[in-house]
């Protein structure tokens, strides 16, 4: 969680690659809910994202306050990353504990108009 947080795509695929001792669980979650791909748009690493969403990486994971990696991606007007969210399957119609979708989540314009 910590190298998608921090922008480290060799320490991230080194994660991601089978070994001996097996590869890292992808959605594994922190104390908040919070996956690596949520820690990834988050920050904004699109290269991150990318890696971790070719490795399976599910889009649709709930935080503890029921956000998705891409009402992250809204919030933070990340627009290439939402588009990469929406393009892998993201669900849009997933709601936080607010009773929010990423859409209405959303305040740019272009933001938007990639949610509905």
């Amino acid at each position: 969680l910590k190298a998608a947080s921090d922008g480290d795509l060799e320490m991230v695929v080194g994660l991601l690659s089978p070994s001996e001792q097996g590869s890292s669980d992808i959605n594994q979650q922190d104390e908040d809910g919070r996956t690596a791909l949520h820690w990834g748009v988050d920050r904004g690493h699109l290269g991150i994202v990318q890696t971790l969403l070719e490795h399976g990486a599910n889009t649709d994971v709930q935080d503890v306050d029921g956000e998705t990696p891409l009402m992250y991606a809204a919030t933070c007007c990340h627009l290439e990353i939402a588009r990469l969210l929406v393009v892998k399957g993201a669900d849009k119609t997933l709601k936080n504990t607010d009773g929010q979708t990423a859409l209405e989540m959303a305040e740019e314009p272009e933001m938007q108009q990639i949610l509905e």
